[in-house]
């Protein structure tokens, strides 16, 4: 028999250690009845069925009231005044925290309830007594399990509540625990001859993030080899794994496949350019797939900074300016833009700069004739960088530099040379 492993959360506590309470009283008479019947009958489908039940029932006894979606004014009415409520904030998501006895119930900005966390178990290990019950029932009789069965709707219950647990953890930024809830979850829906492909994709995201790679990468393999790749989104996370090891080619060979199946996908796509890169593959394919991810996604300006990189590192560089200043003229404020432009001219001013100093000696015209070079591509990179610190006057960085390209032509540009030296003297108290 197939065991579910249950977690154990450190904020549950027993019922029994708050006195015999009335939901616990109501299941152990029910407990006590089933056993009862299974003594003088032994153990039949529709009993086993019926003790799976009672202990459904008992996993969520304390929340059986709570329906997602519904107003947390209507949730008051219908079970009472929470003991305390607070606002926390999740990922960037805020949620009001309204705390009752036997569970933490959430409810988002707009006072809707998302999900609850029990805090008191009932029952210790109870859906795992139910599932584990429901495997002997259908031992005895598969047929129960079939279509409408009565074992088919009661595992559709039990796999709903570690759906509904999982989907809880998981927004409360619980990955593992809520890896463990989406799996077990997808293990009950077997009873039914069904995978739950949706919800062994989200046990693979949950365990992805996690940082549980290998565990992810099982299941992601699962979901392909199951012909569920979640509109290419299953090769996007196997590609994932890869990459955080740092196995390009690994995570490339399964973007290929994905993007020749979901051509559209941009996420594949802006991935496969990352393993590219990282795998210091051939600049001109790179290239060649930006300019695909430029056609199909014309905002995302940060297609055009990997695209200005990789005609840098090929040596255009009137390839890589052209791409940036058409990055500027998409976002004028656009900081990293002046930043990386000015940074290009900087190292070409310098590469001038070495380039005069092999000259002949005797050479005079030829040297002065790259200095003057020179001093117009630093031209160039003041003009980007003066940007860049009117967007970000704070960034030290962008201050020194000007301060350096000012420097040589303090003479001729001794108000400007003036104003970044005082900026750097201040930035350094």
């Amino acid at each position: 028999m197939k065991k579910l492993i249950i977690m154990a959360i450190a904020i549950l506590s027993v019922a029994t250690s708050y006195g015999q309470s009335k939901e616990l009283e109501s299941f152990n008479k029910k407990l006590a009845k089933n056993e009862s019947a299974i003594a003088k009958k032994g153990e039949t489908a529709a009993l086993l069925l019926a003790k799976s039940q009672i202990y459904i029932s008992a996993a969520n006894a304390y929340t059986s009231k709570l329906i997602q979606g519904m107003l947390v004014d209507q949730t008051v009415a219908l079970i009472g005044q929470p003991q305390s409520a607070e606002e926390i904030e999740v990922d960037g998501v805020k949620y009001t925290k309204h705390l009752y006895p036997h569970f933490e119930l959430y409810s988002n900005e707009a006072n809707v309830i998302t999900f609850w966390i029990p805090t008191t178990v009932l029952v210790e290990n109870a859906l795992e007594t139910s599932y584990n019950t429901l495997v002997s029932a259908k031992a005895i009789d598969p047929t129960i399990f079939e279509g409408s069965g009565k074992g088919a709707i009661a595992a559709e219950q039990l796999q709903g509540l570690y759906q509904t647990d999982g989907m809880a953890y998981y927004s409360l930024g619980k990955s593992q625990e809520a890896a463990e809830l989406f799996k077990q979850s997808v293990i009950v829906g077997q009873l039914f001859n069904t995978l739950d492909t949706a919800y062994l994709y989200y046990a693979g995201i949950a365990s992805y993030e996690a940082k549980n790679l290998k565990e992810a990468q099982g299941i992601f393999e699962k979901l392909l080899e199951a012909g569920s790749s979640q509109e290419g989104m299953s090769y996007f996370y196997l590609s994932q794994i890869y990459s955080d090891q740092q196995e390009y080619l690994k995570a490339i060979e399964v973007l290929e496949v994905g993007f020749a199946k979901y051509p559209t996908n941009t996420t594949l796509l802006n991935s496969m350019i990352n393993a590219y890169v990282l795998g210091k593959q051939d600049k001109s394919k790179i290239v060649t797939l930006i300019k695909q991810a430029q056609s199909l996604d014309t905002a995302n300006i940060s297609l055009i900074l990997v695209e200005s990189s990789i005609y840098n590192e090929m040596g255009d560089k009137p390839s890589a300016y052209a791409a940036l200043e058409r990055a500027i003229v998409m976002n004028p404020e656009f900081y990293t833009a002046y930043y990386n432009y000015s940074i290009m001219k900087i190292l070409e001013s310098e590469d001038i700069r070495k380039a005069a100093e092999k000259l002949d000696i005797n050479d005079t015209e030829g040297y002065n004739k790259m200095i003057a070079q020179g001093f117009k591509v630093q031209s160039d990179a003041i003009a980007k960088l003066e940007k860049a610190h009117e967007l970000k006057p704070e960034n030290v960085d962008v201050i020194d530099l000007l301060k350096q390209l000012y420097f040589p032509r303090r003479d001729e540009f001794k108000e400007q040379y003036e104003k970044f030296e005082k900026l750097a003297l201040e930035a350094t108290k």
